[in-house]
């Protein structure tokens, strides 16, 4: 994550955090500040029922343009 975002630029606001529990198989580093930097402002962790490790798959299946999806229900559908 650190050599995919060393290019990148930070967005200027941080994403929103969700208090959860870490499930058994995720990874023990913070994820949400690295993906939301790599997608550019673009926090997928507020769509329900996705959490950090899910939208790090989702990344590694989509590729991190997200504007070919209109809206969320586009993404999600």
């Amino acid at each position: 994550m650190r050599a995919l975002n060393a290019s990148r630029e930070v967005p200027e606001t941080a994403p929103a955090k969700r208090k959860r529990r870490r499930a058994k198989n995720e990874p023990a580093l913070e994820i949400q500040p690295a993906l939301y930097t790599l997608l550019g402002g673009i926090d997928l962790t507020q769509i329900d029922g996705i959490g950090p490790y899910s939208a790090l798959r989702i990344v590694a299946e989509c590729g991190t343009d997200m504007s070919r999806f209109a809206t969320a229900k586009h993404f999600t559908s």
